[in-house]
C-alpha cells in the first residue's frame, strides 16, 4: 500500500459527517446540485479523490485500497469516526473498499452505477478511454464520452448539454492525462463480490436502466451480494443519476438517511449465497 495522499473537499453544513465520492475522472463539483440540497441537518463532504481536483497527485501506481486508505486519513483528520457514504461508479467502488477494510467506519452506504468487480468489457472501455483522454482537450473528452454516460433523454436537451460544457471549461483545476490513466488502471483491478456478504451496514445501490457504462444487471449482482441491500431501478436515466435525476435522487438520498433500516429492512440475503 502507498502513503496516503492529501484529500480536499468543499464542506457544506452542520451535523453527522456525510461523503460524497465521484467517479473517474471526477472531482468534488460533480455533487454541486445534491450537495446544497442535502445539507439541512448534516455536514456534508464533496470530496476530491487523489489524483483530481485540488487534491494531491499521485507520483506512483496505486489501488482502490490505497484510495480507500486516503478516505480514512481525511476522516481521522476531520475527527469523522463514521459516516454516511454516497458513492458514484469508482466512488462506489472506493466506497466497497472502505467498508470492507474498516466497516466500523460506515453506517451506510449508497452505490450508484457501480458493480462488485470489473468485467473485461468495461475494462476495454476504460483503456479506450485513457487513450483519448491523451489525445483531445477536456472539453472535447466531455464531448466524446456523452454518449456513453447520459441517457437519452438528457442527451437530446442542448441546453442541458450546453451547461455541461460550461462546467468542464470552467473547471479551474482540469485532471491530467496521466492522472486519469493511474485512476483507471487502480479500478481495473476491482473484485470485491468474495467479501461483501460480510457487510453488515445498510447499502442503497442505484442503477440506471439506460446506463451503458455500469448496466444494470452488474449493479444488480452487488446487491444482491450485500445483506442488507435495497436496489433501486431509475427508469430512462444513463450512468450520472446525479445529474440526470437530481430531485429524484435527492429525496431518495434523504428518505434513505433518515432511516438506512427501513429501507432495507428484510432483505438480508443468504450470507452464503455464490453469483
Amino acid at each position: 500500500m502507498s502513503r496516503t495522499l492529501a484529500l480536499h473537499a468543499d464542506v457544506m453544513g452542520q451535523g453527522p459527517a456525510l461523503l460524497f465520492l465521484p467517479g473517474l475522472g471526477g472531482d468534488r463539483r460533480a455533487f454541486a446540485g445534491i450537495q446544497k440540497n442535502i445539507s439541512t441537518g448534516r455536514k456534508t463532504f464533496a470530496l476530491d479523490p487523489r489524483d483530481t481536483g485540488l487534491s494531491e497527485r499521485s507520483s506512483i501506481e496505486y489501488d482502490l485500497d490505497d484510495m480507500a486508505a486516503d478516505l480514512i486519513a481525511f476522516m481521522d483528520q476531520q475527527g469523522i469516526g463514521q459516516a454516511d457514504i454516497v458513492g458514484h461508479s469508482m466512488g462506489g467502488m472506493i466506497a466497497q473498499h472502505l467498508a470492507i477494510m474498516a466497516p466500523e467506519r460506515v453506517r451506510s452506504m449508497v452505490l450508484m452505477s457501480c458493480h462488485a468487480r470489473n468485467y473485461a468489457w468495461k475494462i476495454a472501455l476504460v483503456q479506450s478511454w485513457m487513450a483519448l483522454k491523451t489525445l483531445v482537450t477536456p472539453v472535447e473528452f466531455t464531448r466524446q464520452t456523452m454518449p456513453w454516460l447520459l441517457g437519452p433523454e438528457l442527451f437530446e436537451n442542448q441546453a442541458h448539454i450546453a451547461g455541461m460544457i460550461r462546467h468542464v471549461e470552467r473547471n479551474p483545476s482540469h485532471q491530467e492525462p496521466e492522472a486519469f490513466a493511474r485512476q483507471g488502471r487502480a479500478v481495473q483491478n476491482h473484485d470485491v463480490i468474495d467479501a461483501l456478504h460480510n457487510l453488515e451496514m445498510p447499502v442503497l445501490v442505484i442503477a440506471g436502466a439506460l446506463d451503458r457504462v455500469t448496466p444494470p444487471e452488474t449493479s444488480k449482482v452487488l446487491a444482491d451480494h450485500i445483506p442488507n441491500s435495497h436496489f433501486e431501478l431509475f427508469e430512462n436515466i444513463g450512468h450520472l443519476p446525479h445529474i440526470e435525476a437530481t430531485t429524484r435522487l435527492t429525496t431518495l438520498l434523504n428518505r434513505f438517511l433518515a432511516d438506512p433500516a427501513e429501507l432495507t429492512a428484510g432483505t438480508g440475503k443468504p450470507r452464503d449465497q455464490g453469483e
